[in-house]
């Protein structure tokens, strides 16, 4: 759940930049990502770097970022709502040295500055047997070549 938080409010986690699960899709296209843990009667979720699908899977890349633009939207409201709330809650006279409060703001100024801004991952939605996992990727490189 952590990683998913970190997704749609725009934060990365950290990531390997060379390893990746991968899945062939339907039409035989190949994703890289990370497959996360779900449901065995739901949809299999998964990571992906929102540039390598755009560099590799343009199509379905437009058509991942409309499926969760609704959810990335709702998630960014409750980020702001949480921070606000937060801040209301805090000392109206925060102590000196006080580091949450100025924190506060900076990170509503941000999503003020920047709304809508892309996370470099964005959560895929795949359905359960109808993509096939093709194995690991682990090595040097992020070229998107697999190495079962």
């Amino acid at each position: 759940m952590l990683l998913i938080g970190l997704v749609l409010l725009g934060l990365t986690p950290p990531i390997w930049d060379n390893a990746a699960d991968s899945v062939i899709l339907p039409d035989g296209k190949i994703v890289l990502g990370e497959l996360l843990e779900s449901d065995r009667r739901g949809p299999q979720w998964m990571l992906v770097r929102r540039g390598w699908a755009a560099a590799n899977l343009p199509a379905k890349a437009l058509a991942w970022e409309k499926a969760e633009a609704s959810t990335v939207r709702k998630a960014e409201a409750q980020r702001r709502d949480r921070l606000l709330a937060w801040k209301r809650d805090r000392r109206p006279d925060p102590a000196a040295g006080d580091r949450i409060t100025p924190w506060i703001d900076r990170e509503l100024d941000r999503l003020a500055a920047n709304p809508g801004a892309k996370s470099p991952l964005m959560m895929v939605k795949l359905a359960r047997g109808k993509a096939s996992r093709a194995g690991a990727s682990v090595g040097p490189s992020s070229t998107g070549q697999c190495r079962p």
